[in-house]
């Protein structure tokens, strides 16, 4: 026990003396290292939430599709419901289409 402490007290000594001869190295070092930890965290956190982010987003995809002139869209929309992962088919006349984007805008 005697020689572990022995031990002890010469590793702390020897630290704290290095530390006070570094003086401005030591200080580089270690701010060093803070940053790039720091930095490091924010980064990780940064791509955790996009994630998160992009996860919630991905279950509220949307698709639009437009018809061309004369197109029926009740021909289309039973092969469109039938593609998988399809929950839900909407059709819009053009003129209501008109009348929301002319609102957005």
């Amino acid at each position: 026990m005697f020689k572990f402490l022995t031990q002890l007290d010469y590793l702390l000594r020897e630290t704290f003396l290095g530390l006070q001869r570094g003086g401005w190295i030591n200080w580089a070092a270690v701010s060093t290292v803070t940053v790039l930890l720091f930095l490091f965290g924010i980064s990780w956190q940064a791509s955790w939430q996009l994630g998160g982010l992009l996860n919630q987003l991905g279950n509220q995809l949307e698709v639009a599709v437009y018809l061309e002139p004369g197109a029926e869209a009740e021909m289309v929309l039973p092969a469109v419901q039938k593609l998988p992962k399809v929950m839900a088919v909407q059709t819009i006349s053009k003129e209501k289409a008109w009348a929301s984007l002319v609102e957005e805008l």
